[in-house]
């Protein structure tokens, strides 16, 4: 199972251990919880001296719904109308997606 994502807060305080002079190991009796490839990862991909740690963004394709599609279609099926048909629910966010792609992100609900 893959792990976790560490947060741009995390990333800026390993890098900012490591610029102090900490050595890897050291900075794992710090954050037990981050195993030491994670930490050299960091450490060599957000060299000293960075200022950005945001994430970059992934390949591959987008989403066809944005996050507000789905949180609107989530609120419509369970809140506003249960028993709205599948056309209905297509047409409400302007077919954005296909009707496999909607029974996808509904099953996952």
């Amino acid at each position: 199972m893959p792990r976790k994502e560490l947060s741009p807060s995390t990333r800026a305080r390993i890098v900012e251990l490591s610029s102090c002079g900490w050595k890897v190991p050291r900075i794992h009796q710090k954050f037990p919880e981050i195993p030491l490839s994670s930490i050299r990862t960091t450490l060599r991909n957000y060299p000293i001296g960075t200022s950005d740690f945001t994430s970059k963004s992934r390949c591959g394709r987008p989403r066809a719904l944005t996050e507000e599609q789905r949180d609107y279609i989530f609120d419509t099926v369970n809140h506003t109308n249960p028993h709205i048909k599948m056309r209905d629910l297509l047409r409400e966010v302007n077919d954005d997606c296909k009707k496999r792609c909607m029974q996808g992100l509904l099953r996952s609900m």
